[in-house]
């Protein structure tokens, strides 16, 4: 009997279903936040820098991680690498501009904070551009 797998893929082991490319993406993110959360406050109880002050682009680690086992998984398809810069240029600019924003409109806010809006933002603009467009160039 197979393994079921989240998000589900394909026979080549790609992420079958956007819907749930951006959910496991998403649960990634959460489950990194509050990782980061925890180290976070914990070494602020032992002295270790002040609560929020973790660096929170850490958070798109995980959700990273999925992106990069999808882009093995289409190895052999025609324009990979360009579909792949493309995806991460325009998710590393959003991010950046959402990270910025945001640090200028609330300038009190943590970098813990500030960081995991900007990683969040990042994937969620990565999610359509890789999914869509690697499909489209095949």
């Amino acid at each position: 009997m197979a393994r079921a797998t989240f998000p589900r893929r394909d026979p080549d082991g790609r992420v079958a279903r956007f819907g749930e490319f951006v959910v496991a993406a998403v649960v990634w993110l959460v489950v990194a936040f509050v990782a980061l959360t925890v180290i976070d406050v914990l070494s602020s109880l032992v002295g270790i820098g002040a609560v929020g002050s973790s660096r929170g682009w850490l958070v798109a680690v995980l959700a990273v991680w999925l992106f990069v086992e999808d882009f093995r998984a289409w190895r052999g398809t025609r324009s990979r690498a360009k579909i792949g810069l493309l995806a991460a240029l325009v998710a590393l600019l959003v991010g950046l501009a959402a990270g910025y924003g945001m640090a200028w409109l609330a300038p009190g806010l943590p970098s813990l904070v500030t960081g995991s809006v900007a990683a969040t933002v990042a994937v969620l603009a990565y999610a359509p551009v890789w999914f869509y467009g690697i499909r489209w160039a095949e």
